[in-house]
């Protein structure tokens, strides 16, 4: 497998990607753009030339490699090509020779747009890309279920997914004991504590359930024992909601595309000022930096660098 990817790099124009926080990021120096379109300007212009040897060095640790395929190219001969496995084919000129089916296994491939993407496989439509790789990850990746929260990589074993979140994404000041799971912000630790992880203090009066919020027992009530609170329907698809909020922001969302909130820094637009502030994570540069003694590894929040001396320097 190394060896096709080694190939693929030097031989054709196809673009490694990575999916960070809701944000493209460049394969080679991991600087992050909203748009892929930007993203493919800073790939040709910044790494036209690339150290082979160093890639696969980092190519190693990786389980699946996103590739985008919008543009497939040979460099020897110029021939186009509309996909891996006509590359595949063509590289046999080149007395190259690779397994189809081993190299898919461990490709995400995508033809990124900023206009809407279709899934490669069955042609289905998408807006952005999160959708598109929630969709590969359950449709067409048979083996790897168990996804990571922060950027959507998929594994095979629950523990792998652990370790992956632990080393990648370290920086993530708060953890949730029970799941092991990390977030961003205090706010969105607090809202996955409430959802998934709180003891339910709102109990059913026609059974056993017991529920975290008032918001969930009306909910029960109308799902499970056809018990009709006060609902708000929206006018333009007849879904059903407890909350007028909750109302006002599906239709902001599904059915004006509204995006109220405009980030300063990128120009990203977010649907409303709390995604917008889980955004804002992603920029978090103002906050003081804490630097290890011992490696020189830099961190944002001083508790990530408390557990990274204990884990990596505790006997030093």
């Amino acid at each position: 497998m190394k060896s096709f990817m080694s190939c693929a790099l030097e031989l054709t124009t196809v673009m490694p990607f990575k999916w960070y926080l809701s944000r493209y990021m460049c394969f080679y120096c991991e600087q992050t753009f909203v748009d892929s379109l930007k993203l493919k300007q800073h790939t040709k212009q910044a790494h036209r030339e690339i150290k082979i040897n160093k890639v696969m060095k980092r190519i190693g640790s990786i389980k699946r490699i996103k590739w985008d395929i919008t543009e497939i190219k040979c460099k020897k001969c110029e021939e186009q090509m509309s996909n891996i496995e006509e590359f595949i084919i063509h590289a046999r000129k080149h007395n190259l020779f690779f397994d189809s089916d081993v190299v898919m296994e461990n490709l995400y491939v995508f033809r990124l747009s900023d206009d809407g993407m279709f899934c490669v496989h069955c042609g289905e439509g998408f807006k952005f890309f999160t959708p598109l790789l929630r969709h590969m990850n359950k449709y067409h990746n048979k083996s790897e279920k168990f996804i990571c929260d922060v950027c959507k990589e998929s594994f095979v074993l629950k523990g792998t997914l652990r370790s992956h979140i632990e080393n990648v994404h370290s920086d993530m000041p708060y953890k949730c004991r029970l799941c092991l799971n990390w977030f961003p912000t205090r706010r969105a630790y607090s809202k996955h504590t409430e959802t998934f992880h709180r003891t339910g203090k709102f109990s059913c009066p026609h059974c056993t359930e017991t529920l975290s919020s008032r918001y969930l027992r009306n909910m029960h009530l109308a799902t499970k024992h056809d018990l009709k609170t006060k609902q708000f329907g929206c006018d333009v698809c007849a879904k059903v909601f407890f909350r007028k909020s909750s109302l006002i922001g599906h239709k902001a969302r599904a059915h004006l595309k509204e995006r109220s909130a405009t980030c300063h820094v990128c120009g990203l637009k977010a649907f409303d000022v709390h995604a917008l502030k889980l955004h804002m994570a992603v920029h978090d540069n103002a906050r003081p930096l804490f630097s290890c003694v011992h490696c020189g590894k830099v961190f944002k929040w001083k508790r990530c660098l408390a557990l990274h001396k204990r884990r990596k320097h505790q006997h030093e």
